[in-house]
């Protein structure tokens, strides 16, 4: 956003295969400083550990789709997670 003097984002989807991690690293500036809804596909626990915690960082919790539930962390979450792939919302807290 800062690089290349993008608009604010409201919305981020993230459907990456994996990388997951790797893209929400990229912006985490660009996710503290304008707080969007991210709809995020996690593809397997690995992914979900290695994502979730940088996003607590930066003030996020989490709604799981398939569920219908609100976890406030992503330490609860994974709590219950399944090594299966995921859709869930991230909304800033």
């Amino acid at each position: 956003v800062e690089t290349f003097n993008l608009r604010k984002p409201n919305v981020i989807k993230i459907d990456i295969e994996g990388a997951e991690a790797f893209a929400v690293a990229g912006m985490l500036r660009t996710l503290e400083k304008y707080r969007p809804l991210i709809l995020l596909e996690l593809h397997g626990r690995f992914a979900a550990e290695q994502t979730l915690p940088q996003l607590d960082q930066v003030g996020y919790c989490y709604n799981d789709f398939s569920k219908k539930k609100e976890y406030p962390n992503g330490q609860e979450f994974l709590k219950v997670f399944p090594d299966t792939v995921a859709q869930i919302l991230c909304l800033p807290k």
